[in-house]
């Protein structure tokens, strides 16, 4: 049960494909705020789920970053 001082939980696989749902559901509207440039959405979404600042959002693996960038949307990148 327990590997590494981590215990291990079984999650049904309705459960996983809600967590995978929402996931992507949240990966989405980063994306989308990349692109916009707004940054309190996606300060927003950071506060509750700060791994999402690395996150791939696309298939070629790019995060919000990658996004803000490719669009110019400058006010995400200065923050």
């Amino acid at each position: 049960m327990e590997d590494g001082g981590v215990q291990q939980i079984e999650v049904s696989e309705d459960v996983r494909n809600e967590i995978d749902q929402e996931t992507k559901r949240r990966y989405g509207v980063l994306y989308v705020a990349a692109l916009k440039g707004d940054w309190d959405k996606a300060e927003a979404i950071y506060k509750d789920y700060p791994g999402d600042a690395v996150a791939s959002l696309s298939d070629l693996g790019d995060n919000a970053l990658h996004v803000a960038a490719g669009a110019g949307t400058l006010l995400l990148l200065k923050n």
